[in-house]
């Protein structure tokens, strides 16, 4: 199936990594992997091959010594699944560790954390589901919700949403972003985005062929 797109658009869709000429990616995967027309879609058994979340990890974490434990600095040597679902494969649920981290890693049960960040206009809380409280809570203190730029034109609550968890999972890199909230200080009104909602939404993407808007376009 080939997708027509608003071009504005293309900034919630694919990767920030690859909107400078690069390779466009979607959650660092090609875009149109999952698609009917994308020519690696079966390896040599005929079969779908599945998504690997190290090939995933190591687009937006880097390789050999630029991939470091989020938790030691030292270099990586596996993934860890923050939400335990194996089928969650956005970055933000995936982190780069050492052997020696999730071995010692103390049992715990899964906790979630949240913060508000106000602006003049409206108040955005963040949830952080699985991470060890002592790290959520060091990155909620320093984190920084950004401004959409004006020139984007993103008309839509549910794009300025996802374009703001975009930059949040794919350029701050925050792991176990589980919900994204913004309310309008003066409706009183809530919009919200969770990782169940992006996670159906990128599986669709990977689904699609962008190539006719990008052959009428030249983009």
């Amino acid at each position: 199936m080939i997708t027509m797109i608003p071009t504005n658009y293309e900034s919630i869709i694919f990767d920030p990594q690859g909107q400078e000429g690069g390779p466009r990616t979607i959650n660092g995967l090609a875009e149109g992997l999952l698609s009917p027309n994308f020519p690696h879609i079966v390896g040599g058994d005929g079969k779908t091959q599945p998504v690997d979340v190290a090939n995933i990890v190591e687009h937006f974490h880097g390789v050999g010594e630029e991939a470091e434990c989020v938790y030691t600095g030292m270099p990586q040597e596996g993934v860890n699944i923050l939400d335990g679902n194996p089928q969650n494969f956005l970055i933000t649920n995936l982190e780069p560790v050492t052997q020696e981290w999730m071995q010692n890693l103390p049992f715990l049960p899964k906790t979630s954390i949240t913060k508000v960040i106000s602006f003049s206009d409206a108040d955005f809380e963040v949830e952080i589901f699985g991470a060890p409280l002592f790290r959520a809570e060091a990155v909620l203190a320093d984190l920084e919700i950004p401004g959409v730029p004006a020139e984007l034109g993103l008309a839509h609550d549910e794009a300025v949403l996802l374009w703001i968890w975009n930059q949040l999972t794919k350029v701050q890199l925050l792991k176990g972003l589980r919900s994204l909230t913004r309310r309008n200080k003066q409706t009183g009104v809530s919009v919200s985005l969770t990782n169940k909602d992006v996670l159906e939404f990128t599986f669709k993407l990977l689904h699609q062929d962008f190539t006719q808007q990008e052959n009428n376009n030249g983009i």
